[in-house]
């Protein structure tokens, strides 16, 4: 399987831009996104198609509340947000707030074994407690 690495970030004008490297490393990624990061931007680099676990050392950086995102490869505080398209509004539900991945995903559930077997509203309730 390829791995497509994304670039996400904000304009000066405050719009949400992005741009896509189709290869396995994020080596293209991580280079565009210092490269934004010279500019004075805030890129997040997001692998698009592999979930990917938290090492030991990130493990250890964990703040209270937050959740493993496999997507963006950090911690993140998840909200709570439905997704809007042109055509329907998702269901509300806690998504990271970077690559908009919900707890419903079976990544996000593995890589943060306290919320397994919960449903959102037990997430929310724990989360908020935290």
């Amino acid at each position: 399987m390829d791995i497509t690495w994304k670039v996400l970030w904000r304009k000066e004008d405050g719009a949400k831009a992005f741009r896509k490297f189709q290869n396995n490393s994020p080596k293209e990624a991580v280079a565009f996104g210092k490269s934004l990061k010279k500019q004075g931007l805030k890129p997040n680099i997001i692998s698009s198609n592999k979930a990917w676990p938290p090492t030991k050392e990130q493990e250890q950086n964990r703040r209270s509340g937050d959740i493993w995102c496999p997507y963006c490869i950090k911690w993140r505080r998840f909200k709570l947000f439905a997704l809007k398209k042109k055509l329907y509004t998702s269901e509300a539900f806690l998504r990271c707030p970077i690559c908009t991945i919900s707890t419903n995903d079976f990544y996000v559930r593995k890589y943060n074994g306290m919320i397994e077997h919960m449903n959102e509203s037990e997430m929310i309730k724990r989360l908020a407690e935290s």
